[in-house]
């Protein structure tokens, strides 16, 4: 008798952390560039703080995105682990060095909120956050725009993604980079699981799954990354999913999280908080 197992993605990220084949590691593949400088000012670079050091980017922690002139959008995963001493968010420039520090004034998480104001939660897995800055950043750096497209609406349609992360050699890139991905739908990402676990997956609806041919795989640092159609916020880049062991493998997959789901979180502290 075949015992067919269902799992949800949160069960699946969990298995996933524990047996070491899900991560939010590099920027590596096919047509990455380096972003020019003035373009996409509205990406940041939180970091931890470590006074003398030249050599910033090592310090890099997690990509984000303005979505106010004071909130920074990012995963909540990062918030769990930022070091004693803090950390600080770099804006403004594509070159980690010659960005402007701004710190935080405080942060709180999806799931925080939902708790906070009774608001039901409908999935296990909500890796989103924002950070309220201490002061705002200057008019000419503009915030992103949410878009109002739900998931279904990006299935096969070429998004961006710009973050800092690792690079192929392993150390973290110094300039911020991006590269062009294809959303797949929540089916057949499912199934590229399959193929590769042996047993089926239920994708949440608030996650999205991309691919690139030639291969694109997000890396370390690029958690939190945003994600664009036509100009417009659809996602924050999460994990990589499959083949854990290995460093490059065409056939991972890039997971961000739908921001679809997360407008009311995002409006609610933006305007209110």
């Amino acid at each position: 008798m075949l015992l067919k197992i269902q799992l949800s993605l949160a069960q699946i990220l969990i298995f996933c952390h524990i047996y070491g084949f899900a991560n939010a590691k590099p920027m590596v593949g096919q047509d990455i560039s380096n972003i020019t400088e003035g373009y996409l000012t509205l990406v940041v670079s939180l970091r931890k703080i470590n006074p003398g050091n030249v050599e910033v980017e090592k310090d890099h922690l997690s990509s984000g995105v303005l979505v106010s002139r004071q909130d920074v959008l990012t995963t909540s995963h990062i918030m769990e682990s930022i070091p004693a001493n803090g950390f600080e968010v770099v804006i403004g420039s594509y070159d980690l060095r010659s960005g402007t520090r701004y710190f935080p004034f405080w942060w709180i998480t999806f799931d925080e909120w939902a708790t906070i104001y009774s608001v039901p939660v409908e999935t296990q897995l909500n890796d989103i956050a924002i950070v309220r800055l201490l002061r705002p950043v200057p008019n000419e750096i503009i915030p992103a725009t949410i878009s109002p497209l739900p998931v279904e609406n990006l299935y096969w349609a070429n998004v961006l993604i710009a973050a800092w992360g690792k690079v192929e050699d392993g150390n973290y890139s110094r300039f911020l980079r991006s590269t062009i991905l294809t959303v797949i739908t929540n089916d057949f990402c499912a199934l590229k699981i399959k193929v590769v676990r042996g047993f089926d997956v239920l994708v949440p609806k608030n996650i999205i799954c991309s691919i690139r041919i030639p291969y694109a795989i997000m890396t370390a640092g690029d958690s939190g990354g945003p994600i664009f159609f036509n100009g417009k916020l659809v996602a924050i880049h999460k994990a990589t999913c499959l083949y854990p062991n290995e460093f490059i493998n065409p056939n991972k997959i890039n997971m961000h999280m739908s921001l679809h789901f997360y407008r009311n979180f995002i409006s609610n502290v933006i305007n209110f908080l």
